[in-house]
């Protein structure tokens, strides 16, 4: 056995995109970048200082499953994690590791099974986070897709007006259905937060979303997009949004959906599968 004891800082890595788990880390003096980073875990000890240099908390790790219900912490970021250390309020945990600037700290622990630890591990997360993700080009953005055929539609109407001049009653359908593709959206991020996973198209997914409206449609947000595109013209009095909506459709699925079917399928396999064959892609 070899105790090696460090100083440094305490680290809360971000893993993934708007909402992503909080891994508990400690960054060594002199460290430069995820490579160096330590991943706390039960049987280390670790010493935590207040910025006057006095101890804030200090004895063994042993962490323990938080009560996702109960245990809720202040801080403004919308982060979460599994585990604190035990006998310890998850509020207080989440601060200490999301302090800024980083608090202090003295880690120590067994050498020779940290660095067999990180030799095995390491490059294996390395691997996951590089591959685990859908192979969507990252200057593609879906509501910035959606963003250019609303105005599109808008402009047409402004520069071929044979297809404006509608009742009062079509414009008010058009505030329906934006209003519905609004809702739509609402309902997708609602099942994506029960579900701990992220809603960015380009991140790593944690879990496949069944529940709530992805039991009618296999892409709410999408279907809420084309809603929008075509009720947004038609409120200001033009049926362009609707004549472009093909169009619509067939960019998104080629530049975003069909790539993140293959992403899903390849990663949840027959999960997906068979939910696929039971819910349309779009309603």
């Amino acid at each position: 056995m070899t105790i090696k004891t460090l100083t440094g800082n305490l680290e809360a890595y971000w893993e993934q995109g708007w909402e992503g788990l909080i891994l508990f880390s400690f960054m060594p003096e002199n460290g430069k970048g995820l490579h160096d980073l330590i991943g706390l875990e039960s049987g280390q000890h670790l010493t935590i200082f207040n910025p006057d240099g006095t101890t804030l908390w200090a004895g063994t790790l042993d962490f323990v499953r938080r009560n996702e219900r109960r245990d809720q912490h202040n801080l403004d970021a919308d982060i979460w994690s599994n585990q604190k250390q035990k006998d310890v309020p998850y509020a207080d945990w989440m601060a200490w590791f999301w302090h800024k600037p980083p608090l202090k700290a003295k880690l120590k622990f067994d050498e020779e099974k940290t660095n067999t630890r990180r030799s095995k591990e390491t490059p294996m997360k390395k691997r996951t986070s590089e591959n685990d993700h859908p192979n969507i080009n990252k200057n593609v953005h879906p509501p910035i897709v959606a963003m250019v055929f609303i105005i599109v539609g808008l402009l047409m109407g402004y520069l071929a007006p044979a297809l404006a001049g509608m009742p009062p009653l079509l414009k008010n359908i058009g505030l329906g259905l934006t209003f519905i593709g609004f809702l739509f959206g609402v309902g997708a991020f609602i099942e994506f937060r029960k579900a701990r996973t992220t809603l960015d198209p380009h991140g790593s997914v944690k879990a496949l979303v069944k529940s709530g409206i992805y039991r009618f449609t296999r892409n709410p947000i999408y279907l809420g997009f084309l809603l929008m595109v075509i009720g947004f013209p038609l409120t200001y009095g033009s049926l362009w949004g609707l004549v472009v909506s093909p169009i619509f459709m067939v960019t998104l699925a080629r530049l975003v959906i069909e790539k993140e079917e293959a992403y899903l399928e390849k990663k949840f396999k027959d999960e997906y599968t068979s939910y696929s064959s039971r819910v349309r892609r779009w309603l």
